[in-house]
This record gives C-alpha cells, sequence and structure tokens, in this order.
C-alpha cells in the first residue's frame, strides 16, 4: 500500500495464495496456481474475487480516500480487474490483456467506465477487445478498448516472457504500444 501524494492510496494484491508467496515458485506451483486463477475467472467468483473486495472496502473506508476505488489488472488479473468492476462498485476499470468472459454483456451487466488495451498478435486473446467493445457499447457503458496490432501478450510489461508465451501469445514489450496504451 503506499500514496503517491496526489490524493492517491493503492494497495497490490498478488494472485499467488499467501502460503506460496515466501517460496520460490517452481513451474508446477506456477501451473497450479495459473489453473486455478484460470478456474476462479471461468465460475466468475473464488479466493481472488473474495481479495479485491476486501481491499475494495478497506480502501473505501480509509479517511485518506474519497470512497471512489479504480481497479487495474494485466493478463490474468485483468479479467479479475475487469469482471470484479462488475461484481462491486468500482469508479473505474483499466483492463490489460484480461480475458473477457464468452457471456460479457451479461457478466459485465452495471460495470463502471473501463479502459482496456489489447495486443492484436495475441492469439490466446484472439477476438477479447471486439466482444468487450460489444459488451461496453449496447448499454451505453463508458468506455475506451484498443487492440494494437503489432503488439501481442503483455506489451506493457518490460521484462522477458516465459518462451512458451512468447511464442502462443507473442508476447512481450513494444514501446509504440506501451507509450499509447
Amino acid at each position: 500500500m503506499g500514496s503517491r501524494g496526489r490524493g492517491t492510496v493503492r494497495i497490490r494484491l498478488p494472485l499467488r495464495p499467501a502460503r506460496l508467496r515466501s517460496r520460490p515458485q517452481t513451474g508446477a506451483s506456477r501451473l497450479r496456481c495459473v489453473m486455478r486463477s484460470f478456474r476462479e475467472l471461468s465460475a466468475q467468483r473464488g479466493r481472488g474475487f473474495d481479495e479485491l473486495e476486501s481491499a475494495r472496502t478497506w480502501l473505501a473506508g480509509r479517511p485518506d480516500c474519497t470512497g471512489r476505488v479504480g481497479v487495474i489488472g494485466f493478463c490474468s488479473g485483468g479479467g479479475f480487474a475487469l469482471l470484479a468492476a462488475a461484481q462491486s462498485d468500482y469508479a473505474a476499470a483499466a483492463v490489460n490483456y484480461g480475458m473477457a468472459p464468452k457471456d460479457a454483456t451479461e457478466a459485465l451487466t452495471g460495470i463502471c467506465p473501463v479502459v482496456a488495451s489489447y495486443g492484436g498478435r495475441d492469439t490466446s486473446l484472439r477476438g477479447a477487445a471486439a466482444r468487450l467493445q460489444e459488451a461496453l457499447t449496447r448499454p451505453d457503458v463508458p468506455h475506451d478498448v484498443r487492440e494494437y496490432p503489432d503488439a501481442g501478450h503483455g506489451f506493457l510489461n518490460r521484462h522477458k516472457p516465459l518462451r512458451i508465451a512468447r511464442i502462443i501469445a507473442r508476447a512481450g514489450f513494444r514501446q509504440k504500444a506501451a507509450d499509447d496504451a
């Protein structure tokens, strides 16, 4: 948690369970964590959503907070941010290469304004930007959904992604898309 001195209070929630955060993550534990996250995203409920709601409630109740809380997420965290924004009282959501649910129009009923960024070369999320755009346009939700044609998954992240992610999702940092997003 921290504050930048401009009225912004923030908290970062890792998606890894607390019992695993102090241990080095192996390939097997990383896979279990990813699979659990995707199960929760598919069910649209679970520990990740519970922790987001607890953090939102805690932040909104702080004396140095106006009560307006936003949510931001990257990759599977983007999917959590998108769905949580529809399930609770958020002022805005920033979704970066987050999975849009198949039933997006229904699942996102009542959502706050959304800014979302996707990579056009990301084969793992093919069609997600268009599906989200359509789901937010029909009910007239304020939104800015962009798909950057030359970018893949993780284009905002300045780290070297796993080889499998570079192959399947065309993952990796893209300066031009990151500057615009």
